[in-house]
């Protein structure tokens, strides 16, 4: 293995926020490869908070997650408490778009992907 570290499924501070950056980046890439196989838009929001964790401890997962902004592989980054502030805003946005039902954008909400580091 040489210097590459593996450190998936441990429990150690760093691995688990590298499992989540990890997972959510290959949510993105099956997001997209939907879009193009399938012809279906899926919104991928990630959450984050914990200061200590992302500005203190993090900063390089950190970059990793603007990285896949701006790919394309996440949609929007909601950071702390702009959950509470922006969330409610995105929902609105769902159910004004064309073909959004009431259930189906309640359903997004729900199934929006959440990681974190703690």
């Amino acid at each position: 293995m040489g210097s590459e570290r593996i450190h998936y499924y441990t429990t150690t501070f760093g691995s688990r926020v590298a499992d989540g950056v990890y997972e959510t980046l290959l949510d993105g890439m099956e997001i997209e490869e939907l879009a193009s196989s399938e012809k279906v838009n899926v919104l991928h929001y990630l959450m984050i908070d914990a200061r200590y964790t992302w500005w203190d401890c993090g900063k390089s997962y950190l970059c990793r997650v603007i990285d896949m902004l701006h790919m394309g592989y996440v949609d929007e980054i909601l950071v702390g408490r702009e959950v509470l502030t922006r969330l409610p805003i995105s929902v609105r946005e769902w159910m004004r778009k064309p073909g959004m039902v009431q259930g189906s954008a309640v359903s997004a909400a729900a199934d929006s992907t959440v990681k974190y580091g703690r």
